[in-house]
C-alpha cells in the first residue's frame, strides 16, 4: 500500500467537506499510531544470530562437545561446482592478495592478516571475491551438537526422552 503524507489526508478531507474538529481529530490519531508504531518497530531486533548444528556426535569425547561452543566458527559459501577442499586455499589466496594490495587506506600493509580467521574478519569482501569465495558471518556462529533424537514428551517446558 503506498503511503501518503498526512497534509495530504488533511486536504482531501478539507475538499470533501468534512468538519476540521474532526480532521483534527483524525490527525492526531494518525499521529499517534505512526509514533506507537515507530516504537513498536524500536523495540524488535532485527539482528539474527546464526547456529550450526552437528547432528550426529557419535565418536566425539565429552571434552570436545563441551568445547565446540567455544570454537570460533564462521560460515562461508562457495560456488557449487567447486571442491570443498579448496575452501581454505580460497582464504589463504585471498589473504596473499589483500596483504599485497596497496590500496587508497593501506590497511593490508598497516595491519596484513597472518591467521585465517583474522583473514574472515579483516579482508574485504572484493578480495574474497575474486577467490570464489563469500564469507556469510564475520561474527563468529554458534555451534550447537545434538543426538538427532526427537523428544518424545514436553513435560514443564522441558523436554523428557
Amino acid at each position: 500500500m503506498p503511503k501518503v503524507d498526512i497534509d495530504q489526508i488533511e486536504l482531501t478531507a478539507r475538499s470533501v467537506g468534512i468538519d476540521s474538529k474532526k480532521i483534527e481529530a483524525l490527525i492526531h490519531d494518525l499521529a499517534q499510531s505512526i509514533q506507537e508504531e515507530k516504537e513498536r518497530q524500536e523495540g524488535v531486533s532485527r539482528e539474527k544470530k546464526q547456529h550450526i548444528v552437528i547432528a550426529n556426535t557419535e565418536g566425539l569425547s565429552e571434552d570436545i562437545i563441551k568445547a565446540l561452543p567455544e570454537i570460533p566458527i564462521v560460515v562461508v559459501q562457495c560456488p557449487e561446482n567447486s571442491d570443498h577442499n579448496e575452501v581454505l586455499g580460497n582464504i589463504h589466496r585471498a589473504s596473499y592478495n589483500f596483504n599485497a594490495d596497496i590500496g587508497k587506506k593501506k590497511n593490508s600493509k598497516k595491519n596484513p592478516v597472518k591467521k585465517v580467521f583474522e583473514a574472515i574478519l579483516n579482508v574485504t569482501r572484493k578480495h574474497f571475491k575474486e577467490v570464489g569465495v563469500t564469507v556469510n558471518s564475520k561474527e563468529p556462529v554458534i555451534l550447537i551438537a545434538t543426538d538427532n533424537l526427537i523428544p518424545t514428551e514436553i513435560i514443564n517446558d522441558t523436554v523428557q526422552q
